[in-house]
């Protein structure tokens, strides 16, 4: 518990452990005096929980998207349903082993964007501005480029948030849907040599199939 005098502002915002504070902040002035000592615990939040988007609720969306190793893929972060926030930061992670991260570029839905590293997963990307927007559409694009030794399959992109970090200009917490996303990774098919697939019979010719030696699928 806590005592505090701080100068109103809208571009503050006051949660029970920390201040999300938008980079074009004037100026506060606090005085905290604690009344009883408060578990280090208490101060961790949990990040949102992937949930299944329905039609009418917020959302975060990331793109599904497919490429082969080698390709340079871009997979969109949107906004759906946007009832209106000034300020956001998500987190990002993805499989390191077949994915590598160039870019994380700004959309057109926020403005006051503070992207991480590129060097980190997760990633973090940051907005914050000084009036709400409702728009919808992309909230970020990421450039990531399919590792020439990843294996054919689904690499999954996903994202978090801390309920508290995505909030109007009122400074209410907003919550949002996530429905997380993957590049397919396309195998670069090797073909096999041909196996016998039916015998021959008296009566009937057998038949042979081509196999990929990658992932099996049959070629031919």
């Amino acid at each position: 518990m806590a005592v505090l005098i701080m100068v109103p502002s809208p571009l503050i915002k006051f949660t029970s452990h920390r201040f999300a504070i938008p980079t074009t902040i004037k100026i506060i002035i606090f005085l905290a005096i604690p009344l009883n000592p408060m578990d280090e615990d208490s101060f961790l939040s949990t990040p949102a929980l992937v949930s299944a988007v329905g039609n009418d609720e917020p959302a975060f969306i990331v793109e599904e998207v497919s490429g082969y190793a080698g390709d340079e893929v871009t997979v969109n972060i949107s906004v759906k349903n946007n009832p209106g926030i000034c300020a956001a930061k998500v987190t990002i992670s993805y499989d390191g082993n077949t994915l590598e991260l160039k870019k994380a570029e700004n959309g057109s839905i926020l403005g006051g964007y503070i992207p991480g590293p590129v060097t980190n997963n997760p990633i973090a990307l940051t907005w914050a501005t000084l009036e709400d927007s409702t728009a919808n559409g992309v909230l970020a694009t990421l450039t990531f480029t399919v590792k020439e030794n990843a294996d054919s399959g689904k690499s999954a992109i996903t994202l978090t948030y801390d309920p508290d970090e995505v909030y109007n200009i009122d400074m209410t917490n907003i919550t949002f849907a996530v429905k997380n996303g993957s590049v397919t990774i396309n195998c670069n098919h090797v073909a096999g040599a041909w196996e016998e697939e039916n015998p021959a019979s008296c009566t009937k010719p057998g038949t042979e199939v081509q196999k990929c030696t990658k992932c099996g699928t049959v070629l031919n």
